[in-house]
């Protein structure tokens, strides 16, 4: 039985690499040239970094009721470090940073050795451009498009730009309105000029940075860009890492193609963070002061007003002070009219927080009770614990995180949160109704007391109480406005700059790493080649495949040479190849037992697998070592092609003898190698396979057999045609030739199976 080939041998692909090495050679020799092109020329991009700690939690110091920044407590609550990294590195951030740093047009400079066609060459001069773009903000323009510009002289430039498929912008309103399937522009301009088509309209200037011995001729390019896009691509580029497991200390890296623009992108964008910290933070103290200012205008006119009038009464009655009795009563009641104010202050506060709760839905205005002197824990405990949650929901929806479960827990926790608070509220302004009512009736018990004084006295008295507690009032709310104002001042970012953006390093092209990848794809595309070649041709190319396919066995191997002459034995005995076919010539003895009188075969399965040359060969080699050899050119459909190599002319061949038309000693050729006779084939006849089967073909079988000590017969192939297959049965011993590259895997199994079926092994 054959043996079932393997799919892929990876060691017979191994020796097929061996022998393409020149390939690989080659193709690794191209792949390192484009690669040191890429590494020499390429724009360079550039490792930034920087260094912040994020503070995420504060311990409040404020403990005494009374202390000036008793109410701004809420400041101090806990920050969550990864939902700060998260705002750090956000979209609507990072593109305030870009539009602050006014990045919308980005200039580039070529390489004086590569053309201007290659932009993978193209170096961001940020800052450093020798001319600026001045865009028409009315009109549309075009987004990623590279605007090729060539200084001619100080006056003139050549500008030239061709894309397809490209997006136009409207910077009025930063808006994409639609795309376009080409855009173009050509030509020559002067500086200052207003360039402008349906797509595009801009001046370009020169600036103080455009030196004629550097810049003239040079390859200068312009493109505009989109915030959003430009936001999105910063973002990418940007990593914000935690330098350590349990530490806020957050590292910033960022790559960039300008290492000057890097640093001031991330210098910005931590700036931008700082303040914006720090806004959240002064939120309260300015909503605070905004609030006590609106009831400081209120108070200050009857403050004005009730001091003219003590004054004016004084003056007209010549009053300047009340007996004693009055004086106590003027006391209590200055006394409970200062609570009843303070009262009505905090009913005020709570109806508008209870109004406020059943309209509005962010927390974005809400002040602390205890900011304007309204001493409710509870209260307070429950608008900072909605704060915390209003925060945390915002910076969910600015990180684009509204599908998250977490979204809709805060969600529900806060419409619980509003409820509870509203039921608090209601409570509270019952119990200062209830308070304000009491005071009420006490002052108004004074008040008759009040009445029995004489009237000048109850005239003062009114006047004064009026008027001090006008005064204590506005004076209380200043305190208050002076408090807020100190909590503001004092507060400080929870972020602070441990290092700022420096340049650490070049980010691409990365030398060792791109060589290894044009090596390794300079490999890849030879043994890619031989892979396919080898699975799609089947050829049989290594002597070990070659036994997963046959049976038989092996008596010897011929190298391949690149000796012109056929009879190598001849010509050059001393050669490798002739000593391989002496090799074969000792095995062949071993087969035959050292007996004489033998007819030998030798086929193949396809034409040109050097049949006739090893047939030829071992024959002479027999011939040489002293054996009378027989050469028997049998292949009858082949006309004399044995009498090109022995240079026979017009001789009568087998054919001739198996019709009857000439004897054996007429065909028998005798050569100058001593020893070694020939029998060409001669004429080509119309039935070759009745001539093989015909009494006169066994005749000459038996007759040459006892001439000879060994006849080689030059069959044709084994398969194509019967011929071997009738001649093997004449034969003493079958040799079968399979040339290496040439045979394949299904001629060859075909065979063997051929072989097999007919029970010739």
């Amino acid at each position: 039985m054959t043996k079932e080939p393997s799919n892929i041998d990876f060691f017979v692909i191994l020796k097929e690499f061996t022998k393409k090495w020149y390939l690989f050679a080659l193709s690794i020799l191209i792949t390192l040239s484009i690669a040191l092109f890429y590494i020499k020329f390429a724009a360079k991009t550039y490792n930034i970094e920087a260094t912040i700690l994020i503070k995420t939690n504060k311990e409040n110091t404020a403990s005494d009721p009374s202390d000036v920044l008793q109410g701004i407590e809420f400041i101090n609550q806990e920050k969550n470090f990864k939902n700060e990294i998260q705002i750090l590195q956000s979209i609507p951030m990072i593109r305030e940073v870009v539009k602050d740093l006014n990045l919308r047009i980005s200039y580039f400079i070529q390489e004086d050795k590569v053309p201007k066609e290659f932009l993978f060459s193209l170096k961001d001069i940020y800052n450093t451009a020798p001319f600026m773009v001045i865009i028409d903000e009315s009109h549309i323009q075009p987004l990623d498009v590279y605007f090729y510009i060539r200084v001619i002289n100080d006056d003139e430039f050549i500008i030239t730009s061709n894309e397809k498929d490209i997006w136009l912008h409207h910077y009025s309103d930063e808006t994409e309105n639609y795309q376009i399937s080409e855009f173009s522009l050509n030509g020559k301009f002067h500086f200052g000029d207003q360039i402008q088509n349906d797509f595009c309209s801009f001046r370009v200037l020169l600036n103080s940075n455009y030196n004629p011995a550097v810049y003239r001729g040079k390859d200068l390019y312009f493109l505009f860009n989109s915030y959003n896009t430009l936001a999105e691509n910063f973002q990418t580029s940007l990593l914000i890492e935690q330098s350590w497991y349990d530490a806020t200390i957050a590292k910033l890296k960022f790559v960039g193609d300008n290492p000057a623009k890097s640093i001031d992108f991330l210098n910005s964008l931590i700036n931008k963070y700082i303040q914006k910290n720090l806004n959240d933070k002064n939120h309260l103290a300015i909503s605070t002061i905004e609030y006590i200012d609106r009831q400081l205008s209120s108070i200050s006119d009857s403050l004005v007003y009730t001091e003219r009038q003590l004054q004016n009464f004084r003056r007209s009655y010549n009053v300047l002070n009340i007996d004693e009795k009055a004086q106590q009563i003027y006391s209590q009641l200055q006394t409970l009219e200062t609570q009843r104010d303070d009262i009505f202050r905090n009913l005020t506060y709570l109806q508008e927080l209870d109004r406020y709760f059943k309209i509005y839905r962010d927390s974005s205005n809400i002040i602390i009770p205890s900011s304007i002197g309204i001493n409710d824990p509870t209260l307070n405990s429950l608008i900072q614990e909605l704060t915390t949650l209003y925060s945390e929901k915002e910076r969910m929806i600015i990180n684009d995180q509204v599908r998250n479960p977490r979204f809709q827990t805060i969600n529900a926790s806060i419409e619980n949160l509003k409820n509870v608070i509203i039921e608090n509220t209601k409570f509270s302004i019952n119990t200062i109704n209830n308070s304000l009512k009491d005071i009420n009736k006490r002052i108004s018990e004074l008040n008759f007391e009040f009445s029995q004084l004489p009237q000048t006295q109850r005239q003062l008295l009114g006047i004064e109480r009026k008027f001090k507690l006008t005064d204590a009032v506005y004076t209380s709310l200043l305190e208050k406005r002076v408090q807020a104002q100190i909590a503001r001042a004092s507060n400080v970012a929870d972020c602070e700059i441990i290092e700022p953006a420096r340049y650490m390093s070049v980010a691409s092209p990365n030398k060792i790493l791109n060589l290894l990848i044009a090596i390794f794809i300079g490999f890849i595309i030879p043994a890619t080649y031989v892979i396919i070649k080898r699975l799609s041709t089947d050829l049989i190319n290594d002597t070990n495949e070659l036994k997963k396919y046959c049976n038989l066995k092996q008596i010897g191997s011929i190298p391949y040479h690149k000796i012109s002459a056929e009879n190598v034995i001849k010509n050059h005995p001393l050669e490798p190849i002739s000593e391989s076919i002496r090799s074969i010539r000792s095995n062949m003895d071993y087969f035959l037992l050292g007996q004489k009188n033998k007819i030998i075969l030798v086929t193949s399965s396809l034409p040109q697998e050097g049949k006739s040359f090893v047939t030829l060969n071992l024959a002479t080699s027999f011939a040489v070592a002293q054996h009378k050899t027989l050469l028997l050119g049998f292949d009858l459909r082949k006309k004399n092609y044995l009498a090109e190599e022995f240079k026979i002319k017009n001789l009568v061949g087998l054919s001739s003898y198996l019709i009857g038309k000439a004897s054996l000693e007429d065909i028998i050729i005798t050569t100058d190698t001593p020893n070694l006779d020939i029998i060409i084939p001669g004429d080509v006849p119309p039935n070759p396979v009745e001539l093989l089967t015909s009494p006169s073909a066994r005749d000459l079988f038996t007759r040459i057999k006892e001439m000879y000590d060994y006849v080689f017969i030059d069959s044709p192939p084994f398969g194509l045609v019967t011929d071997a297959f009738i001649l093997m049965r004449h034969a003493d011993l079958s040799i079968y030739i399979a040339r290496l590259s040439t045979i394949t895997t299904r001629a060859l199994s075909g065979r063997m199976e051929e072989i097999e079926s007919k029970e010739m092994l």
